[in-house]
């Protein structure tokens, strides 16, 4: 989609015929679009596992972790993500933090690609 289609259709409803164009500029730039990431790295996933529940887990469940970081980029809504919800038990910390990495906030902009919007663009779209 073109900054003129958003602007032109809201196809969301963020009430742009009202606004002028530093208000849509303003819009554009605030964080309020959920975005599931495709993709986070065994790493990531190390730094949020809470070191008591980690140690409190049987050798095997510390092995099936082990095999499970050592991924470059683990797929936060597959297969991985279901061995973890085994690994831990229901409730943990640690599946709380595991949750809210799947989800980051965004920009409308990022959203759809625009890349960095700036006045004279709006201006333009608005022509």
């Amino acid at each position: 989609m073109t900054l003129k289609d958003e602007i032109n259709n809201d196809p969301i409803g963020r009430g742009y015929s009202g606004m002028d164009d530093t208000e849509i500029l303003a819009s554009l730039k605030v964080e309020d679009r959920a975005f599931d990431v495709p993709f986070v790295t065994g790493f990531a996933v190390q730094n949020e596992v809470v070191d008591s529940e980690y140690d409190a887990l049987t050798a095997t469940k510390k092995l099936q972790l082990l095999s499970l970081i050592s991924s470059d980029r683990l797929d936060p809504f597959g297969f991985g993500a279901n061995i973890i919800k085994d690994i831990f038990t229901q409730g943990a910390q640690t599946l709380a933090n595991l949750q809210a990495m799947r989800s980051i906030l965004i920009t409308r902009e990022e959203e759809l690609e625009l890349g960095n919007v700036r006045l004279g663009a709006i201006e333009r779209a608005r022509a």
